[in-house]
């Protein structure tokens, strides 16, 4: 299931995003996806799934406004992932 609840505010250290956490029994983790505009294509900003259900992204540049989506990941070998949440613009 997607995560839900995702919010994102500007802070001096980055990016923080925020959403519900997910309670399947076998979840391991969430990836971060980040674009620039509504024609790039969202890129996963970290190799291993977060546990936490918030994140500090601190690759952005002042002046350009982010598109963020998150998703979930299962524990299984094939590490199941979830569809996209619901997508939040945030200016830097």
């Amino acid at each position: 299931q997607p995560p839900a609840g995702l919010t994102a505010l500007s802070h001096t250290e980055g990016i923080v995003l925020d959403w519900f956490p997910n309670f399947e029994p076998d979840l391991q983790g969430y990836y971060v996806y980040r674009w620039e505009t509504s024609a790039a294509a969202a890129r996963r900003i970290h190799d291993q799934p977060i546990t936490d259900s918030s994140f500090l992204d601190h690759g952005v540049q002042r002046g350009i406004a982010y598109h963020y989506a998150v998703t979930a990941v299962d524990s299984s070998p094939q590490a199941n992932e979830s569809g996209r949440s619901e997508a939040v613009t945030v200016s830097y």
